[in-house]
């Protein structure tokens, strides 16, 4: 298995989207895509796409990093 992760620039305020998925024989078995907010010098996580439990699903993020709606 094939595990990669990436960071995109999400915009000029130093936001960014973090990319993670396994592969195997070119095939995606898992994926988490998350878009993480630059406040006071740190990146929060905000929305995070992932395939965790076996279905795609979105869920929205509080400051802790807890789900706050699943979608």
């Amino acid at each position: 298995m094939l595990e990669r992760e990436y960071l995109a620039n999400g915009g000029d305020g130093g936001d960014h989207i973090r990319v993670r998925f396994a592969t195997e024989r070119g095939r995606v078995l898992r994926y988490t895509v998350q878009f993480e907010i630059l406040n006071e010098g740190r990146h929060w996580p905000a929305v995070r796409y992932d395939s965790a439990h076996g279905v795609p699903h979105r869920d929205t993020l509080d400051w802790r990093g807890e789900t706050i709606d699943k979608t």
